[in-house]
């Protein structure tokens, strides 16, 4: 479901989605055995231009499975806008919720519940910022933390 966010439109197609269509694939294998199997994700944002001729850009949420040998990019979420997000929170909140869910209960792919885990964000230097919702790389405070981006709300 797409939703209007400040700046623009998002919609989430979902962490567990992604996920599952990829092990259907037989693109992702869990490793490990028993209730050591956890799939870890590293995650990329970034905004990137449409056209030179037009401001629109689109800032996609992308993921990629650490623990499998063919590294295999999807789309978790997708915002575009005429400008980047209006706020990390409003961009972020779907895809936090549910990581957050899916580390307190697993994911189910095929009949295993296996654990979930974020390993890491890879972003240059102003997606960086943004996604912490800092200044810029000199700034002299941060404002929130990556994990605090749904508690703390709009403000």
């Amino acid at each position: 479901m797409t939703k209007s966010i400040a700046g623009g439109s998002y919609y989430h197609f979902g962490v567990s989605n992604e996920l599952k269509k990829l092990y259907d694939d037989g693109v992702i294998q869990p490793t490990g055995t028993g209730d050591t199997q956890v799939l870890q994700l590293q995650i990329n944002v970034d905004g990137l231009p449409v056209y030179k001729s037009t401001n629109y850009q689109l800032w996609p949420i992308l993921g990629t499975v650490v623990s499998c040998s063919a590294k295999v990019p999807f789309v978790t979420g997708m915002f575009g806008g005429h400008q980047k997000p209006g706020t990390v929170v409003e961009y972020l909140c779907d895809f936090v919720e549910e990581c957050r869910l899916l580390e307190q209960s697993g994911i189910l792919l095929g009949k295993s519940v296996l654990g979930f885990k974020i390993h890491s964000f890879l972003c240059d230097a102003p997606a960086r910022a943004f996604v912490r919702n800092t200044e810029g790389h000199r700034a002299l405070q941060v404002t929130m933390d990556a994990t605090d981006v749904c508690s703390r709300g709009n403000g």
